[in-house]
């Protein structure tokens, strides 16, 4: 327990000054895309314990997780750029569906790649990476936004 006050602590120190300041967008993307990374990595971990996962299915997981992510907001740094309809719809419509198709593809060329498994892929690859890509959206907008999510 004194381990996780710790490491919610640091955190804090950490992301506090990046939320903050209007300046600092590219390195909390920066800083959120290593978030996702480490993760898409933790939850694969958890599903690993049920049901051991293949060290490519895993590599493949965490990729799709991560092409998610930039897909759905990496490259929006300023709210002049925020256009979720012309701009980030597209892109994500292409990104799920070549995403459902890797993964069915997965379930078709791997042999111990069952059912089961594609549940859990498509959830960590869209938990995490939407999860992500909706902070980051949410810091764009402005501070009222990500202060309002974590009250």
């Amino acid at each position: 327990m004194k381990k996780r006050a710790i490491t919610g602590l640091v955190m804090a120190l950490v992301f506090i000054p990046l939320i903050i300041f209007p300046e600092l967008v590219i390195p909390f993307q920066i800083l959120m895309t290593i978030g996702v990374i480490i993760a898409g990595y933790e939850m694969v971990e958890m599903f690993n314990k049920e049901k051991p996962m293949g060290n490519r299915i895993k590599v493949i997981t965490i990729l799709l997780t991560l092409i998610l992510f930039i897909a759905t907001s990496f490259y929006t740094t300023k709210l002049e750029h925020l256009n979720i309809i012309g701009y980030i719809g597209p892109k994500f419509i292409i990104t799920v569906f070549l995403i459902v198709i890797i993964t069915l593809a997965l379930l078709v060329f791997k042999d111990d790649f069952k059912g089961n498994d594609i549940g859990k892929v498509i959830l960590t690859v869209f938990y995490v990476g939407l999860g992500a890509s909706s902070i980051v959206i949410l810091r764009v907008l402005g501070l009222r936004f990500i202060t309002y999510l974590f009250l």
